[in-house]
């Protein structure tokens, strides 16, 4: 939220329980709730981020009760400001009525470049929210920031919604809704935009290059800039009520033929650039390998997990390398191969990445884990790669084997 790449805690609460937890990058957090002026919600219950105001600065919406006569003032937008503080905004911006709020995101559905709001709400058998409707704020820009739109544009639900989630089920470019009901059926809204007003990107993010970030991308931060507009978009997983979106950072983009720069700012403080990117379609960005280590394809796992291999050293002829397996079968023979090329052939959810021009048999400790420290070969060229994968018989694996994770190392 302070942009510092150390992830802030936002938990949305009930009862008042609402807390802003920040971090003080030394993995400890300070709760500074009163003091960012959040936690004004009395009955939060879902929540979603999103720059909503296209400022570069990621907001947080937070939705609650609505119940003037119990004194539940609704829906809190907390905008971010420059200086660390949160500004409450959810009346002037009219997002406060929803009902008995619940999941909540926040999409550019129309592809104007600006963020809206989906809320779905409902309270069984409370007579003041009887055929409550779901509701879906757009994003206006100048003047009352949104306007309520959801029956008009056919958002037509007033069930006991909780869950709510946006992703791309028909690839078409824009966002649909799925929405989880209490005691009801799930409903499935799809969203078609069309015209020459509707173009779009949507960008995935690919860390398996990298083991020191998180999967997906998380905490990863997306900036698509077309002209004089720069769109910023969060990979964070945390918005909504019992559900989660899609993890792809989702523009709209407007009358825009092309996207001037993309930029992927990663976790840990790398940033990926990619120019004069073509308008509607799905992209994924992989992040940079962060050493001559590089994860690639696919384990298989039983019954201790996912096994997991991984390397370290320079590659350096003559220093130190190491290779390490965990979460393997315990006590057991593990077959480590090694090869000069690839094998791509994936198959019953992993991938055979070695050529088998090397195979030695080894064992695993009783926690499932093997490790062996050689010195690096001298002489080898610049640009030598080897190929890693180690296998073991397990039945609890889906084919009767399970296996480490591909590992790639190339020496400098």
């Amino acid at each position: 939220m302070d942009g510092d790449r150390y992830p802030e805690l936002l938990i949305a609460g009930d009862f008042g329980t609402s807390r802003f937890f920040q971090n003080n990058t030394d993995g400890t957090f300070t709760n500074v709730t009163n003091g960012v002026n959040a936690g004004q919600d009395e009955n939060g219950m879902g929540q979603s981020l999103g720059d909503y105001n296209n400022d570069g600065l990621f907001d947080w919406y937070v939705t609650s009760i609505y119940l003037p006569s119990a004194s539940w003032t609704g829906n809190k937008l907390y905008l971010n400001t420059p200086g660390g503080t949160l500004d409450e905004i959810g009346a002037t911006a009219g997002v406060e009525d929803g009902g008995y709020g619940w999941g909540a995101v926040s999409v550019d559905f129309d592809h104007d470049g600006l963020v809206d709001i989906a809320e779905t709400n409902g309270a069984n058998g409370h007579p003041e929210f009887v055929n409550e409707p779901s509701y879906l704020w757009m994003n206006n820009g100048t003047g009352t920031p949104f306007t309520e739109e959801g029956q008009a544009l056919g958002f037509d639900y007033s069930g006991a919604g909780r869950g709510l989630l946006d992703f791309d089920y028909d690839g078409d470019g824009d966002q649909d809704l799925a929405l989880f009901t209490n005691f009801g059926p799930f409903t499935l809204w799809r969203n078609d935009l069309s015209g020459t007003q509707t173009h779009w990107l949507r960008v995935f993010l690919d860390t398996t290059a990298d083991d020191s970030l998180a999967p997906d991308g998380y905490g990863s931060i997306v900036r698509a800039t077309v002209g004089a507009n720069t769109y910023h978009r969060h990979l964070y997983g945390g918005d909504n009520m019992l559900s989660m979106s899609e993890l792809v950072a989702h523009f709209g983009l407007g009358a825009a033929a092309l996207v001037d720069e993309l930029r992927v700012e990663w976790s840990n403080g790398q940033v990926t650039t990619l120019t004069d990117v073509a308008v509607d379609q799905t992209i994924t960005v992989a992040a940079p390998a962060s050493g001559p280590w590089t994860r690639v394809g696919l384990a298989i796992g039983g019954e201790n997990g996912v096994p997991q291999l991984r390397g370290s050293g320079d590659l350096v002829g003559g220093n130190p390398a190491s290779i390490t397996v965990t979460h393997g079968k315990p006590s057991s023979q593990i077959y480590m191969i090694l090869s000069f090329n690839a094998l791509q052939a994936p198959f019953e959810g992993g991938t055979l990445v070695p050529a088998p021009d090397i195979i030695r048999l080894f064992a695993t400790n009783p926690s499932g884990v093997w490790t062996a420290t050689i010195p690096w070969p001298l002489g080898l060229p610049p640009g030598t790669t080897i190929w890693y994968q180690g296998w073991q018989q397990d039945a609890t694996g889906p084919v009767g084997w399970i296996s480490t994770n591909g590992l790639r190392s190339t020496t400098p």
